[in-house]
């Protein structure tokens, strides 16, 4: 079911006999309300988009039971809370947008168990706490970690550097502090440190963890 920037309005309708629904993308309308548990019962769902709707009150935990879920983009919402723990049972899960809400807490470790992440948007949120030290260990496939605008703190883990498909790592307007791993530096990985790819390493972290 695909119906994005269709002016819907009122709460998510009562979907949740439809256990063999594959897609639900319903984005880019005017829906309200907070997201039902009755999701968690979708469990063919392979792609949920409820980006840029009026949703408030908190991610409920019964998502983490949609073991087939590839793509969970909530961003653009009011949504307030923490991250559920239960997000790291979605081994499937390759992309999860948050972006844009006002959630509060550390990042759960339980997103470690995610191998299969390669897209994480964090930004315009309120998450404080600071990025596991294994982060690019556990998340190998990491290709796009983006965390602006939070109250993160500490550093950037040099394990970072065991995600070799990193392609864009922005973490402006936190607290960090510290160098950046020298196996993130443009000339020899490619990895951009966005949006200030064209500076030394030294302005970079002072870009990073001066906001």
């Amino acid at each position: 079911m695909s119906i994005p920037t269709a002016k819907l309005t009122g709460s998510l309708p009562p979907l949740q006999n439809l256990s063999s629904l594959l897609v639900l993308e319903l984005g880019a309308n005017s829906i309200k309300g907070s997201i039902p548990a009755w999701l968690g019962n979708l469990s063919s769902l392979v792609f949920l988009s409820l980006q840029q709707n009026g949703l408030t009150g908190r991610i409920p935990e019964s998502l983490g039971s949609l073991q087939v879920l590839t793509n969970l983009d909530l961003s653009q919402n009011n949504l307030s809370g923490q991250i559920p723990h239960s997000l790291g049972y979605l081994g499937a899960l390759m992309t999860l947008r948050l972006d844009y809400n006002k959630l509060e807490g550390s990042f759960p470790p339980s997103l470690l168990n995610l191998s299969a992440l390669e897209d994480i948007g964090l930004q315009s949120n309120r998450l404080s706490g600071s990025f596991p030290l294994d982060i690019g260990n556990k998340l190998p496939n990491i290709q796009t970690f983006v965390a602006d605008i939070n109250q993160f703190h500490g550093k950037i883990p040099p394990s970072m550097c065991n995600a070799s498909g990193l392609q864009i790592l922005q973490a402006v307007y936190n607290s960090l502090s510290g160098e950046i791993p020298n196996c993130l530096e443009l000339d020899k990985t490619g990895c951009r440190l966005w949006p200030f790819q064209k500076i030394s390493s030294k302005q970079q972290m002072m870009l990073i963890g001066a906001f």
